[in-house]
């Protein structure tokens, strides 16, 4: 089980994969005892399915993550694109509300950046299945927010505390 657990942690670097590995492992060693104890030979194009299945979850996991830890430090170094207060408006771009709760990053602008930094929009679903993104009862994954320099709501991403944790680097 450590053989395979190792050869599948070695296959890639990222930590996703860290985390499949013992399933595979797993998969791996019960068909080796299956085998030895019934002589019924696992196919081994399915135990390779099982290898690259994980390997692809893994790496979809990773480019998730990674947007996210690109977005945050994008909107970390560009005070620019935070809201600002009615006595601070200008005609600049915003694209953030940070300053109260979590954050809220206005939709289009969000998909704007996604398509910009190479992101396929795929990212947004998966922050939400993973919790990273409020999500109303009805599965709704936008909310209006009130931004002061446009002097309305506005339809956002909302951030959770589990995004902020997520983003910070390991």
């Amino acid at each position: 089980w450590e053989s395979y657990r190792e050869e599948v942690s070695s296959a890639s670097a990222g930590p996703f994969v860290g985390r499949a590995a013992p399933y595979v492992a797993s998969i791996r060693l019960a068909a080796e005892l299956m085998q030895e104890a019934t002589g019924v030979k696992a196919h081994a194009e399915a135990l390779q399915l099982v290898l690259e299945c994980a390997l692809e979850g893994a790496s979809t996991a990773e480019r998730h993550r990674a947007a996210l830890r690109d977005l945050w430090d994008y909107l970390g170094s560009r005070p620019d694109l935070h809201d600002a207060r009615e006595e601070e408006r200008s005609s600049r771009e915003v694209m953030v509300r940070w300053d109260q709760g979590p954050p809220a990053v206005i939709a289009r602008s969000l998909r704007r950046w996604l398509d910009r930094e190479g992101y396929q929009l795929d990212v947004v679903e998966e922050w939400a299945r993973l919790g990273l993104l409020k999500v109303a009862p009805d599965g709704r994954t936008t909310h209006p927010v009130e931004f002061h320099s446009v002097g309305r709501r506005v339809r956002c991403y909302v951030f959770t505390s589990k995004a902020a944790a997520e983003a910070q680097p390991t």
